[in-house]
């Protein structure tokens, strides 16, 4: 007999701004449960979450499981939002996360845009609760740069709504 689960979560990703030319983001994304709250960040070590790449300090392993969604991927253009999940949770469950684990970008004539920074894996949504059947939002948005060694930076979110 299996335990039940802990409860489910559900993420509404909405596409907020995208500059000019930029036409859509097809994006790779995939939930994250620990056991302890305090695994959240050692679950994913990969996840971009600061500027200094590697970490200036070890990312510890965790001390309890980590349990991970199967990916799911979406293409998003400008003001699209499309619903993932529900994700059921295995008991025990402390905390979850929302990855984005890979993105690719495209222009408006569907060519891949290259340099865009923010596309391999990054922690979009962090929540040190179990999951209640509960739906969260995130945004995904594109910014361009004229004065940076890239041209493009896709960000991520938890937002209202």
């Amino acid at each position: 007999m299996s335990a039940q689960p802990a409860g489910s979560v559900a993420y509404a990703v909405r596409a907020g701004s995208f500059p000019g030319g930029v036409a859509s983001a097809t994006v790779r994304l995939q939930v994250v449960f620990a056991e302890d709250t305090d695994d959240l960040g050692p679950c994913y070590p990969g996840a971009f979450r600061g500027p200094y790449e590697p970490t200036i300090t070890p990312i510890p392993p965790p001390s309890g499981e980590c349990h991970r969604t199967e990916t799911v991927t979406l293409t998003l253009t400008p003001g699209a939002e499309r619903t993932v999940g529900p994700f059921d949770a295995p008991a025990g469950t402390a905390g979850y996360a929302l990855l984005l684990t890979d993105a690719t970008v495209r222009s408006e004539n569907g060519a891949t845009v290259a340099g865009v920074r923010g596309t391999t894996t990054t922690d979009l949504a962090e929540t040190a609760a179990r999951p209640d059947d509960e739906r969260q939002s995130v945004e995904l948005r594109i910014e361009a740069y004229d004065d940076r060694s890239y041209d493009y930076w896709l960000f991520g979110r938890a937002s209202e709504g």
